[in-house]
């Protein structure tokens, strides 16, 4: 029978061979080992596609060969991408993670969000968190991501003072003046 194995993933063979073979010659095309003379191999596949093996066996009196056509079906694995929307939040601001690139998801519990088969969840997160996606492509292979969301404390409130020509704030990033609701303008500036 036909062996599904997803790229990546290590085949054990099993040799049954009768009458006490001395000698054994492997061939694996296609495997990250093409070739091996161990009795029970072990191999990995790092290419998807379609591949034969073959076993050439020998003792005293002779050798037989055993081919395996297209035996071995190496799938590939899910490309799982992660969007978020936005990528970064104030603590308090919801945030969508979205899947991408596989057919059927799995989100690992973290705070904020319970475990889910969706593609999509909306997370709100107090503090910078990891979230990790798996996918399956398939039905069989798995591919799984882990980014972080960050999330940003909110600024504290600026004090403001005053001397008799100017008005200053205390130390922050940005600067945005506003007289009676109404934004001053060029003033982006600290005073």
């Amino acid at each position: 029978g036909n062996l599904q194995v997803c790229r990546g993933q290590s085949v054990a063979f099993n040799n049954t061979s009768l009458n006490a073979p001395q000698n054994y010659l492997w061939s694996f095309p296609g495997a990250a080992i093409t070739g091996s003379s161990d009795a029970f191999p072990v191999v990995t596949y790092n290419t998807a596609g379609t591949y034969d093996v073959q076993l050439i066996v020998a003792n005293a009196f002779g050798a037989d060969t055993l081919l395996l056509s297209n035996y071995i079906t190496v799938l590939e694995l899910p490309d799982v991408s992660v969007i978020f929307n936005p990528d970064t939040v104030c603590r308090g601001q919801a945030a969508v993670l979205t899947a991408t690139g596989a057919d059927l998801y799995y989100w690992n519990a973290a705070p904020s969000l319970p475990a889910s088969n969706l593609a999509s969840v909306t997370v709100n997160p107090t503090s910078t968190t990891s979230f990790t996606v798996t996918g399956w492509a398939q039905s069989t292979c798995t591919s799984s991501i882990t980014r972080a969301l960050t999330v940003l404390n909110p600024p504290t409130a600026p004090v403001i003072s005053t001397d008799n020509a100017s008005i200053t704030s205390t130390a922050a990033s940005h600067y945005l003046w506003y007289v009676n609701g109404v934004e001053i303008e060029n003033s982006d500036a600290q005073s």
